[in-house]
């Protein structure tokens, strides 16, 4: 004689799942002067700040912070007329000390002047 036992959950893991990260996309208008960035949190844990390395990584070419507001929502923009090394830059968020709130994007720039852009990063993931 064979016996199975049979447990089935009443309530879904749905319940349980949450959003975890950020998302940041930056976007310029091909030999315009300004960079638009706009991103997403999920934490609740403060300013995100955003900094600029140069193409050759040596030096910060500038730096901001940006309170989310109650959706986590952030914007800020940069303008790059005066930044001197051609090649891509490199825009990083960071918020709080946890990896999933650090993304990276690359943006181009030559003589002052920013490809056109649309990219976007994302480290969002879903704790089910």
């Amino acid at each position: 004689m064979t016996i199975a036992l049979m447990s089935v959950s009443a309530v879904q893991q749905d319940v349980f799942a949450k959003d975890a990260g950020m998302s940041m996309t930056a976007t310029a208008e091909e030999d315009g002067n300004i960079i638009s960035i706009t991103g997403i949190t999920t934490a609740n844990n403060g300013a995100v700040t955003i900094t600029v390395k140069t193409p050759d990584g040596a030096n910060l070419q500038a730096i901001g912070q940006e309170t989310p507001d109650a959706n986590g929502e952030f914007s800020t923009e940069f303008n790059v007329s005066n930044w001197k090394q051609d090649g891509m830059y490199k825009i990083k968020a960071n918020q709080g000390t946890s990896l999933l709130y650090s993304i990276t994007l690359n943006v181009e720039v030559i003589g002052g002047m920013t490809a056109e852009t649309s990219t976007t990063e994302s480290s969002l993931v879903s704790n089910q």
